[in-house]
C-alpha cells in the first residue's frame, strides 16, 4: 500500500502543480494543503497509528517526503527549463514579433513584469486574423490560395 501511495497518489498529487502549489512552498505550510492532508490521512490508515500522531513522524516512517519537497523541486525545474538555452527568453521574445505591441510585451518579458493579458489576447488574435484581412483584399481568381477560396 505505501509504494501504491508513493507511485501513484504523489504524481497525481504533481498535476499543475507549479500553478497551484506556489502558495505552499514556503517554510512552515507543508501541511497547509488539502491535499498533504488526505496523504497523511491515507499513510495514517496504512500504519494504522492514530490520527494525533504528528505529521513529520508519520512522512519518517513512511520515508516519504512532505509533499511540497515535490511541489517545489517541479516549480523549480519549470522556472530552468525557462531559462534553459533551448527554451531561451529570445526564443520567446522573438515569438512577440508581428504583435501590434511587440515591443512593450518583449519590454515586460524582460524586466519579468506581468503582461496584460486583455491587451496580449486582442493583440494575438489581430494577428492570427491577419490571414483573414489578406484574404479578403484579395480575388479568388487571382489568387491561388484556399483561404481566398473560402472567403468568396
Amino acid at each position: 500500500m505505501l509504494w501504491l501511495s508513493k507511485v501513484y497518489g504523489i504524481p497525481a498529487g504533481m498535476y499543475a502543480s507549479q500553478v497551484w502549489g506556489t502558495v505552499y512552498l514556503s517554510e512552515g505550510s507543508e501541511f497547509g494543503s488539502q491535499l498533504q492532508k488526505r496523504h497523511l490521512c491515507s499513510l495514517r490508515r496504512i500504519f494504522g497509528v492514530k490520527n494525533s500522531t504528528t505529521n513529520w513522524a508519520v512522512l519518517r516512517e513512511c520515508g516519504q517526503e512532505p509533499l511540497q519537497f515535490f511541489w517545489f523541486r517541479a516549480s523549480i525545474r519549470l522556472f530552468n527549463s525557462m531559462l534553459d538555452d533551448s527554451n531561451s527568453e529570445t526564443q520567446v521574445s522573438n515569438a512577440f514579433n508581428g504583435l501590434q505591441d511587440s515591443a512593450m510585451f518583449k519590454q515586460k518579458m524582460l524586466r519579468a513584469t506581468q503582461v496584460p493579458m486583455q491587451e496580449f489576447i486582442c493583440d494575438l488574435r489581430f494577428r492570427h486574423l491577419k490571414v483573414w484581412r489578406e484574404a479578403n483584399l484579395s480575388c479568388p481568381r487571382a489568387v491561388n490560395k484556399k483561404a481566398v477560396t473560402c472567403l468568396k
